[in-house]
């Protein structure tokens, strides 16, 4: 821990870097010029990022901080900056968190296998409500590919004990449930409550007969 205040300028210079650095890098789920893939390592590489420094901040690693967002103590720094430094470290932790959160949640959205996402934009074009994706018109078919209970519960049954009907998952969430349908990839729950894949009879756009044939997927 420094003592003098050379040690303690140069800290807090530290920790005001560590916010400013990163502070303009904003999450995007859509790039413009990016393929997904570089997408992904675009942000797993900002997720490893925020990771280690939460972990040096909240003392993981071989941090010496352990910053904890919703208490003032800051043990480790004395003087007449010790305000300045931990009002930065702080600062700095509470960023990466929200960062990584987000982070996180658009891998896991870049990560669905979606397959042909023209074709099932062409199908919601025919099959959506009012609501859109997030159509529920109380018919028994939800969300914006309009898919049953069983469908569901065959295709997705991760997504449904997780969040509910489909009405409730993203775009990117259906359309990935209804690839799985599509390639015959069916869920299931194991004895000991996990939900499991395995493989049946591919169904390609049949679920969607209509439609499908108005966008040209079936003859």
């Amino acid at each position: 821990m420094p003592k003098n205040r050379k040690g303690l300028s140069l800290m807090a210079l530290v920790a005001a870097f560590a916010v400013a650095a990163v502070w303009p890098a904003q999450v995007s789920a859509k790039p413009s010029s990016e393929t997904a893939a570089a997408k992904v390592r675009i942000l797993e590489k900002r997720a490893r990022k925020s990771r280690t420094i939460i972990d040096f901040w909240t003392n993981k690693t071989r941090g010496r901080w352990a910053l904890h967002l919703r208490y003032d103590k800051c043990w480790q720094i004395h003087g007449k900056q010790r305000r300045l430094v931990c009002r930065k470290a702080r600062q700095s932790l509470r960023f990466h968190t929200t960062r990584y959160e987000k982070v996180s949640q658009v891998l896991y959205e870049l990560r669905l296998e979606t397959g042909n996402e023209e074709h099932w934009n062409c199908i919601h074009s025919f099959e959506r409500g009012a609501g859109g994706w997030r159509t529920s018109t109380g018919n028994g078919y939800y969300g914006g590919l309009q898919m049953d209970l069983d469908f569901q519960r065959a295709h997705g049954l991760d997504l449904f004990i997780k969040k509910g009907t489909a009405d409730n998952w993203t775009p990117r969430e259906q359309m990935a449930v209804a690839e799985r349908a599509k390639g015959g990839i069916r869920t299931s729950i194991n004895e000991r409550g996990q939900v499991y894949t395995w493989q049946d009879r591919p169904r390609g756009y049949n679920p969607w007969p209509n439609t499908a044939r108005m966008c040209g997927l079936l003859g």
